[in-house]
């Protein structure tokens, strides 16, 4: 209001001007131009203070709004940090149990492995146990059956050797040292009394 009221004033002295130069009223002139000058001077300097006014407040504004910029940039920045940091660390946890999991199923096969390997060796061991036991009968029912034929070759050996009663009353002097080293001696001895002869003739035989 008061600027419009200013540049009326002016535009007025400025039409006085002309009209006092024009009547050949220069003093009048002269005083209605100062007048002028004044309010123009006046606008000038007020739009002068307006436009750097203007440009502080805008300076101002603009400063603001850059600190604010600044400001609003480094939080993005700091969130974007912090969501970054959380990311990096999801990750790490992720991996590491990514890696347990790798390892538990690791361990979990080796365990397996062990079991099945034991399972089989158990199942080895039994069926050698088994055939162990199977041979140990049959050695034992071999064993037998050799140790009965021993036996009964040593009955039909015993059968075949002579009395020692008839050996010690034909020869009350002597004795018979038969010992086997086993049931079965591969040893035998002969005895024969001859009664046709003047003398009686022993015949004591023994054959290795």
């Amino acid at each position: 209001m008061l600027e419009f009221s200013g540049q009326c004033l002016r535009n007025t002295y400025s039409h006085l001007t002309e009209l006092d130069s024009a009547k050949g009223n220069y003093k009048g002139a002269y005083e209605n131009h100062k007048l002028y000058i004044f309010y123009r001077d006046s606008l000038d300097n007020e739009q002068t203070r307006k436009k750097i006014i203007q440009n502080q407040m805008t300076y101002d504004f603009e400063k603001k709004e850059a600190v604010a910029n600044a400001e609003y940039k480094k939080e993005i920045e700091n969130q974007q940090a912090l969501a970054e940091e959380k990311s990096r660390k999801q990750n790490v946890v992720t991996l590491f149990v990514v890696i347990g999991l790798l390892l538990v199923l690791v361990f979990a096969g080796f365990i397996l492995r062990s079991l099945r390997v034991t399972r089989k060796q158990k199942q080895i061991i039994e069926i050698k146990s088994r055939v162990t036991e199977q041979q140990k009968i049959i050695i034992e029912e071999k064993n037998k059956d050799i140790t009965d034929s021993i036996n009964y070759a040593k009955r039909i050996q015993e059968a075949k050797l002579p009395k020692k009663d008839e050996i010690y009353s034909s020869l009350p002097q002597s004795f018979v040292l038969f010992k086997p080293k086993d049931i079965v001696s591969g040893d035998f001895y002969f005895f024969q009394k001859n009664d046709e002869a003047n003398d009686e003739i022993l015949e004591f035989v023994k054959f290795f």
